[in-house]
């Protein structure tokens, strides 16, 4: 920022503006940033953003992952589900079938 400031300052040089050299004159150059460590926190953060972008990426598989086993996990408790109706019907018609043919036969003589 500090580099961008002089910068300017060089170029209204030029212009020999001296409205514009008034106005620099007036900006606070105390107040600017000037660290070293910009460039450097400016890599911290984007290897952040980067792990935090790979680790939502991690999360969104999971979650799928997850998803994908609830809806197998149901669909096989719904065929079970299924299969365990079925076999109550055919134990409920055999039953009825047994008591049917109980009364075709008559008591046991012996």
């Amino acid at each position: 920022l500090t580099e961008t400031f002089t910068k300017i300052k060089k170029l209204s040089l030029r212009i020999k503006s001296p409205a514009l050299a008034t106005k620099l004159q007036a900006f606070p150059t105390s107040m600017l940033a000037a660290y070293k460590e910009s460039s450097e926190v400016t890599e911290i953060l984007k290897s952040l953003l980067l792990d935090l972008t790979s680790r939502q990426t991690a999360l969104e598989a999971e979650i799928q992952e997850a998803t994908d086993n609830a809806n197998t996990a149901a669909d096989a408790a719904e065929a079970a589900t299924l299969a365990l109706v079925n076999v109550g019907e055919a134990c409920d018609a055999a039953t009825q079938a047994v008591l049917t043919n109980d009364d075709a036969r008559g008591p046991a003589k012996g």
